[in-house]
């Protein structure tokens, strides 16, 4: 069923009172009145007199020294959505999102979780309902050692995305750490629902069962974790142990 007009409406109004929030948030992305900014300060002046097509036109041209600036993106979506262009405005968010994940990406894989933390929190000021964000962040707490959160996060990228296994892995694997091994049990068995490849849940489950000593439930678990990755050295040490304990 299609979203009544009221409804996406509301949703965009909300989106674009959440991007005010974070255009001058991301890092690096400040600008003031030097001669590289003024296109995008002048298009600020323009969109906050309802000026939209001279504020797009500005905030174009400094697109021209940028293309890849996710926050003028941001601001693109804004004008757009003002002017009722939803289509224009969806294209926009979109890319704007895709640039904070980009950014918070080459941040964790440098090593600097805080500014990774700092952009995903930005795009879900954005756009609440990027379940990759809320993914993220939970890897982030995860690292970090804070399981609570990491849960929490999970959880809702869950509810906004049911179908991603990856984030059911995620969970079960958290739980587990938790000893929480009952929910565990049924994460890891959702991801197997979603993907029937997923060795990293046979892996968890097979772990899980050898700690409660049932040890044919584990092995079945470790050799279908072997059936979709033979390399796997964890399964085969893991069932080479189950054999020497039943010697």
């Amino acid at each position: 069923m299609m979203a009544s007009r009221s409804s996406i409406k509301h949703s965009f109004v909300y989106v674009f009172i959440s991007i005010i929030k974070v255009l001058y948030l991301a890092n690096g992305c400040g600008y003031g009145d030097s001669e590289y900014d003024k296109p995008i300060v002048i298009g600020d002046k323009h969109l906050a007199k309802g000026k939209y097509n001279a504020a797009i036109s500005a905030y174009r041209l400094a697109l021209h020294k940028d293309t890849l600036d996710y926050v003028i993106w941001a601001r693109l979506a804004k004008v757009y959505s003002a002017q009722g262009n939803i289509g224009a405005a969806t294209t926009y968010l979109r890319k704007s999102a895709a640039g904070f994940l980009g950014a918070g990406q080459n941040a964790m894989d440098s090593g600097n979780d805080s500014l990774a933390f700092v952009h995903y929190s930005n795009l879900l000021d954005l756009d609440p309902s990027n379940s990759m964000a809320h993914i993220f962040l939970g890897d982030i707490h995860n690292r970090s050692g804070d399981k609570r959160n990491a849960i929490s996060c999970y959880l809702k990228a869950t509810k906004l995305d049911s179908l991603n296994y990856n984030t059911w892995v995620r969970l079960g694997n958290v739980y587990r750490q938790s000893k929480d091994t009952k929910r565990a049990v049924d994460a890891y068995k959702k991801a197997i629902r979603f993907n029937i490849n997923s060795h990293p849940s046979y892996m968890g489950l097979g772990s899980i069962y050898l700690a409660r000593q049932e040890f044919n439930l584990a092995e079945d678990y470790f050799n279908t974790a072997l059936l979709v990755k033979p390399d796997l050295a964890e399964a085969r040490s893991a069932l080479e142990y189950i054999n020497s304990l039943k010697k």
